[in-house]
């Protein structure tokens, strides 16, 4: 075989050399038979050796996957080094054609499988390991709604109603609580003000506000307005209610509705009207109002003031059956025991009226001045006319006072057709009371042990002088 020429460097070669012996620049080898393994002269289309077809001439053949032995090296890249082959080329590696042989597929699909359970190992651990960032992102990042107090809320419900010129000079703010979010998911507090006058008209307004969650501001969504005349207004969560039962409430279990809660009272300005407390639901988000008065009588009761309130005529719903319930406990309502229920009867006006003002009657002994009696009404007789032919009876164009032998003092309005008790001694006695009409309209009265005048158009009694 014939020594070759080195086109890099121009010197003659040995025929079978790989590298110029000059300059070591590689040397291009012949192309070889895939077939027989012999060499092929260029532009050849059949082996000179086995005379099989030769296809076009083959690109080089793919470069394994990097394998490793126990000595640590890289066996392609050791072929790399023994073969340097010009990209014009034809000639390749026999085994890169080799299909004959089975061994060299095992060969070639090994690193494939490894390749493939490498990849799902490491599906798997990163899966797992972003899935635990995303995890640990999202607590880092997701906030959670601390719950308004009430003390925050009334403070905010003010703040809102400042800023937005709707919270008078003269008007209170009496409760507010953060009730369910709207529909769009942004946070609400409903709440009450109101402005009580012993004189003039009294009026409350219930607000619902929503926190714009773009802006991070409260704003007015809905506004209730009411008028109370002749009335002033207790909002007093203790004395509406009484201690154990806590107001306003934030309800949610009537008919899946959002309801805040309260009652109020609304006291007489005058002596001889009639006081009423109100139990009341209100919805946050539709403004909707659910209201049951309890209206009667004011009684005195260990110094306190109380409504005898009645409901009268009630509609009755989900909402009403609840408000009814609250009334049995509310403090401002006067609940009478079975004993005072017997009191209550026409016959024993004049011992009701001996219990209900003792405390007044001591005060007066004492020399105290504008007490305010406690005085209940009856629409039918409570004494009887004719009985008084032997006793003391006055009258003008207003009133009818009647004192019988027993020392009870009675008086009948004609101008309002109801019937009352003046005075009565807390024990029977035989003697029987004097009475007179005074310049001014007063009722004079002189009992066995007591001398007072009575005030019949605010129920007051101011002592004069005691007789003992």
């Amino acid at each position: 075989m014939e020594n070759r020429i080195c086109e890099h460097c121009g010197s003659e070669v040995p025929a079978n050399s790989r590298f110029c012996n000059h300059c070591g620049a590689p040397m291009p080898q012949p192309a070889v038979c895939p077939y027989c393994g012999g060499q092929i002269p260029a532009q050849s289309r059949f082996c000179p050796l086995c005379g099989r077809q030769l296809s076009a001439p083959q690109p080089p053949a793919p470069k394994e996957p990097s394998r490793n032995d126990s000595q640590g090296w890289d066996f392609n890249k050791e072929e790399e080094q023994q073969q340097q082959v010009p990209p014009s080329s034809v000639s390749t590696r026999a085994t890169a054609y080799d299909s004959d042989e089975p061994s060299s597929k095992r060969r070639n699909n090994g690193p494939l499988v490894a390749a493939i359970i490498t990849a799902l190992i490491l599906g798997v651990l990163g899966f797992f390991f972003f899935q635990g960032r995303s995890e640990a992102n999202t607590t880092e990042v997701d906030t959670v709604e601390v719950p308004i107090s009430a003390d925050e809320a009334r403070e905010i419900l003010r703040s809102t109603l400042n800023s937005e010129n709707r919270l008078g000079d003269l008007a209170n703010v009496a409760f507010a609580l953060e009730v369910n979010a709207n529909k769009t998911g942004e946070r609400q507090i409903a709440g009450v003000t109101y402005y009580s006058s012993t004189s003039n008209r009294s009026f409350f307004k219930v607000y619902t506000i929503t926190r714009d969650s773009l802006t991070a501001t409260w704003r007015v969504t809905y506004e209730l307005n009411r008028t109370v005349d002749k009335h002033w207004l207790n909002f007093n969560p203790e004395q509406v209610m009484g201690e154990a039962q806590q107001m306003p409430l934030h309800v949610t279990d009537i008919k899946g509705k959002d309801y805040l809660f309260f009652a109020y009272g609304a006291m007489p300005q005058a002596a001889d009207a009639e006081g009423e407390v109100v139990m009341c639901l209100y919805e946050a988000q539709t403004s909707d109002f659910v209201a049951v008065p309890f209206k009667g009588e004011i009684v005195q009761r260990d110094g306190k003031q109380l409504v005898y309130g009645k409901a009268d005529n009630i509609r009755r719903s989900a909402e009403t059956e609840y408000l009814v319930n609250q009334a049995q406990a509310a403090a401002l309502i006067y609940h009478p025991t079975p004993e005072e229920l017997e009191l209550e009867k026409a016959e024993n006006a004049a011992r009701r009226w001996a219990v209900e003002n003792a405390d007044n009657v001591t005060a007066l002994k004492e020399g105290a001045t504008d007490v305010r009696m406690s005085i209940s009404v009856y629409d039918k007789p409570i004494f009887a006319m004719s009985d008084t032919e032997d006793g003391a009876r006055i009258e003008n164009e207003n009133l009818i006072i009647v004192a019988d032998d027993k020392g009870a003092v009675f008086g009948f309005s004609k101008t309002k057709r109801r019937y009352f008790v003046v005075y009565a001694p807390s024990q029977g006695v035989a003697s029987r009371s004097t009475v007179r009409f005074t310049d001014d309209g007063m009722v004079y009265v002189a009992a066995s042990a007591l001398e007072f005048v009575f005030n019949p158009r605010n129920c007051t009694a101011s002592a004069l002088t005691t007789l003992e």
